[in-house]
């Protein structure tokens, strides 16, 4: 039993007194089941493998960059202090000019470069 696992009980779990057929997840979490006209083993199969990862803590939906700061706890906050000595580059000369060459072909598009001080 251990290689199984019941959705429709982890369901009942998250979200009990809550409907939990496999239409009414699928509304609730968004996953597009317009093609389940009829039970089909196959389609209800793929549809419950994205139920699942919704269920376990979801997918990634986008990805944001922003230069805004959000407060956090202080007690979550872990402060990195300088070291003492650098540490030595792994790059050696000619290798740090042929990156900094191939850098400038790069010209303003990469997005990092937004980001950082030259």
């Amino acid at each position: 039993m251990d290689r199984v696992f019941d959705t429709l009980a982890f369901a009942r779990k998250k979200h009990p007194g809550a409907s939990n057929s496999l239409d009414a997840l699928c509304t609730r979490y968004r996953i597009d089941n317009s093609k389940r006209s009829k039970h089909g083993a196959l389609l209800d199969a793929e549809i419950l493998a994205e139920l699942y990862t919704e269920l376990m803590g979801g997918r990634q939906t986008a990805l944001v960059l922003s230069t805004q700061t959000k407060k956090v706890a202080k007690a979550s906050v872990q402060t990195v202090s300088p070291r003492s000595t650098p540490l030595e580059p792994r790059l050696g000369q000619d290798e740090a000019v042929a990156h900094d060459k191939f850098r400038v072909t790069l010209g303003d598009a990469p997005l990092w470069k937004h980001y950082i001080a030259e």
